[in-house]
């Protein structure tokens, strides 16, 4: 038990110091309950006024020396995780332990490469809050865009987000999307720059809408049909409920349950390799798909396949292959059963990981120290983590 807790706030970005970060929204509301209307203010005043010593009696001196330590022991690549850093009591009884209320099948996925998107996002439930511009601007709104004519093209006469219909047909389906696309174009301004981007965007829509209704199977679809609140991930014994939503899902019936389904994935952004349940398991490459695809088999459904679409470059994955595919979570279930979770995150960089795994106002730990402190935390896992690259580093993605 703990009698006090101790926030931190972030004053500015690491990475750009002049953008200003602090009061943050916890630090500001705590500002106005003492009445406080300028926060940003209030900080300054309260940064003039504090001291540069502060005298203490010496129970005071002994618990900053042991609030030293452990600040000392976190950076100490040759001490293990403990309870002060990545670290909870496990529970001796399962009925109490400290389980995530609902996860992801992107946070398990990113949980994969480092524990420490385990901890914050899936255990205390923090989300991340980017004060950089996004990058690649022009794709991502390639990408967002391709999703939503997409799902305007394919979606059911009079159906809502995720409600089932019929599915409409491939040459109906094609003239929506024909009408869609004239319908952004004549939005944007008729130059060479907007007719380049046209060009790429409706390319990209066409072939995915031709892979959509070449693969699989079902006479009914439901466009971002979110998974029903049933469906879990069994972590060696442990179930996880889980919350996600999928571009399409096409069935053999109106509805999901006892039906044949076919989850979809449409890919926009660079190619990614062929479906693999090896490299999910190996390298965690791809995860989220095959992790809808257990939230799938745990719904009870008949059977089911989940499909990365990619202009001439769809896979799959059935339900044969997903005890292989989710063969490397019983780290995660290791993480849950101990209270051991620990971190793998890459050195902060202008492009590299996500800058957002920890909270800003954290110290970060360099990666080399990461590594150690996992190998001497779970000297069994070392070999097969840390060596998946000969360094123990991971190309960033999305998280």
């Amino acid at each position: 038990a703990r009698d006090a807790v101790a926030l931190s706030a972030a004053a500015s970005d690491e990475l750009d110091v002049e953008t200003r970060l602090s009061p943050n929204s916890l630090l500001e509301r705590v500002l106005w309950a003492r009445g406080e209307r300028r926060p940003a203010e209030a900080m300054a005043r309260m940064a003039l006024a504090a001291p540069e010593r502060v005298e203490t009696d010496e129970s005071y001196a002994a618990e900053i020396a042991r609030w030293l330590g452990i600040t000392q022991s976190r950076d100490d690549e040759k001490q293990p995780f403990d309870e002060f850093s990545l670290c909870l009591n496990a529970a001796p009884d399962p009925s109490q332990r400290v389980l995530p209320e609902r996860v992801s099948p992107r946070t398990v996925e990113a949980s994969f490469s480092d524990p420490a998107v385990w901890w914050f996002k899936g255990l205390l439930g923090l989300q991340a809050q980017c004060h950089d511009p996004l990058q690649r601007v022009l794709a991502r709104r390639r990408g967002t865009l391709a999703h939503r004519l997409l799902a305007g093209a394919v979606r059911p006469d009079g159906c809502a987000e995720g409600e089932w219909g019929p599915l409409p047909g491939q040459a109906q389906a094609e003239e929506r999307l024909a009408a869609l696309l004239a319908a952004e174009r004549a939005a944007r301004p008729d130059n060479l720059y907007w007719r380049s981007e046209y060009i790429r965007l409706a390319g990209l829509c066409r072939d995915l809408l031709g892979e959509l209704y070449q693969s699989g199977a079902g006479d009914f679809v439901a466009v971002e049909w979110w998974l029903p609140s049933a469906a879990s991930l069994n972590l060696d014994g442990i179930p996880l409920p889980l919350r996600g939503r999928l571009d399409v899902v096409r069935s053999d019936r109106r509805g999901w349950e006892g039906a044949q389904l076919h989850l979809y994935d449409y890919k926009t952004g660079k190619g990614d390799d062929a479906l693999s349940a090896s490299r999910m398991a190996a390298k965690g490459e791809s995860l989220q798909l095959g992790v809808y695809l257990a939230g799938a088999r745990s719904l009870g459904v008949a059977g089911a396949q989940v499909w990365k679409l990619q202009p001439k470059k769809t896979s799959s994955i059935s339900e044969a292959e997903l005890d292989e595919a989710m063969g490397g979570l019983a780290r995660l279930a290791r993480a849950l059963r101990t209270g051991k979770f620990g971190a793998l995150t890459a050195d902060i960089t202008g492009r590299g990981a996500d800058p957002w795994t920890w909270p800003l106002a954290t110290v970060p730990v360099p990666a080399r120290k990461l590594r150690a402190k996992y190998a001497a935390t779970f000297p069994e896992e070392a070999g097969e983590f840390l060596n998946d690259t000969g360094e123990g580093e991971t190309e960033a993605g999305d998280v």
